[in-house]
């Protein structure tokens, strides 16, 4: 996550939903920044998927494809 980080300027996620799924949560977002050496900007949902043990997050998978994300977190819409 560290090297993914450090090739932005002004890199930020926003979650803005979060779907049950029992032991899985799906959390839906939106990714925003640019890149340090090309200065290309991106914007786009992101998907993640977080796999809970006993309260606490124990791994975690990000998506930029929604169904691939729904079926990982073991949901279909």
């Amino acid at each position: 996550m560290r090297v993914w980080l450090g090739t932005w300027d002004d890199w930020r996620m926003e979650m803005v939903d979060y779907l049950d799924a029992g032991d899985k949560v799906l959390g839906i977002g939106r990714e925003y920044g640019r890149g340090k050496q090309s200065g290309v900007l991106i914007d786009h949902l992101v998907f993640v998927v977080f796999t809970l043990r006993d309260g606490q997050i124990v791994h975690w998978k990000g998506f930029l494809d929604k169904d691939q994300a729904l079926e990982a977190a073991g949901l279909s819409e």
